[in-house]
């Protein structure tokens, strides 16, 4: 089980740093090159982060345990692969140059999903046997956020998704779960979504649409972008361009995207819609050349969103937003 943890988290390691969807996740998500998973990162690859603290490699002071070969040769392999943990499907991309790695959300996983036997008492009362460990795994679903991700699911602390030209030049949207930073509500500001939205990602592109219902006190979302850590960035009508080194993103959001400053400054646009879109691309000098040519790129996608169909279109992509119901949400 050791093994698989520490495969999984050198899977997800991008230039040294573990970018990665998750489904528990504070502030610091913010911060990926400063989590606590970083200390077993650096066992395998001493040039990656090091952060100590959480106790992460107590284990190794208490056993004969040994890591298994070849992590650091997964950290750094370029990969294009999906794979499902829980009830969820992990999408990820890496090369050299950008990470872009998504949870999917699309109206319920295509595989079996395991039973949460809760929805038994919720139909018919004491169906469910208590004193099983099933029902105390089930009981906690329901308590600490859905593990069955899908479009209008009320969110907990999962982070869905992320862009990355390194550790620190990050990209993601939230639809948070207070008006402020200075929540300690769950979800946070930065951590977690009130309401999931629907997520497709495919080859160098994500795309994820919102609807934020009536009954949501919280009338927007906003985009993470430390523009500090990047080399360029640019704001043009629709579109967020950023560079760093020879790796570019681009953001394209149906509203506009207007800077907001709270506990931290330059990091963050926010837009004031409820129903919204965004479209993600990812690039590099070696696929699209210069930086120029990769906005010209990302600019001849076109995308375009439907608000009353709740479509996403661009270029040979297309997201339509189908609203989720997940009884294992709730307790009676």
């Amino acid at each position: 089980m050791t093994d698989h943890m520490l495969e999984q988290l050198a899977l997800q390691t991008f230039q040294g740093t573990v970018i990665a969807p998750m489904g528990r996740v504070y502030r610091g998500v913010i911060y990926p090159f400063a989590e606590g998973t970083q200390s077993m990162i650096y066992l395998a690859d001493p040039s990656a982060p090091f952060v100590s603290g959480e106790g992460w490699l107590a284990f190794l002071a208490t056993s004969r345990y040994r890591r298994p070969e070849g992590l650091t040769e997964k950290m750094r392999e370029k990969i294009r692969t999906s794979y499902t943990t829980g009830n969820a499907t992990v999408v990820l991309e890496k090369n050299e140059d950008y990470c872009l790695t998504s949870v999917c959300s699309a109206g319920g996983n295509s595989h079996r999903r395991w039973e949460n036997v809760i929805a038994r008492d919720n139909k018919e009362p004491n169906a469910a046997d208590t004193d099983t460990h099933e029902y105390n795994k089930s009981l906690n679903e329901c308590f600490h956020g859905t593990t069955d991700f899908g479009p209008g699911v009320y969110g907990y602390q999962q982070h869905l998704w992320i862009a990355a030209l390194d550790g620190q030049a990050v990209l993601f949207v939230n639809h948070p779960g207070s008006s402020s930073e200075s929540t300690g509500l769950r979800p946070g500001y930065w951590y977690g979504n009130g309401v999931m939205p629907a997520l497709r990602q495919e080859e160098g592109m994500l795309g994820a649409v919102y609807h934020i219902g009536e009954e949501h006190p919280i009338r927007f979302t906003h985009v993470y972008c430390p523009a500090s850590r990047f080399d360029e960035k640019r704001m043009e009508g629709q579109w967020l361009f950023l560079r760093k080194e020879k790796g570019y993103l681009a953001l394209w959001c149906s509203g506009k995207m207007e800077p907001y400053d709270d506990w931290i400054f330059g990091c963050e646009l926010r837009v004031y819609e409820s129903d919204v879109a965004y479209l993600c691309v990812c690039g590099s000098e070696k696929v699209s050349g210069s930086f120029e040519a990769f906005r010209e790129y990302a600019i001849t996608l076109s995308p375009a969103f439907d608000r009353l169909e709740g479509m996403l279109l661009a270029k040979n992509f297309s997201l339509v937003y189908q609203f989720y119901q997940d009884e294992t949400q709730y307790v009676s």
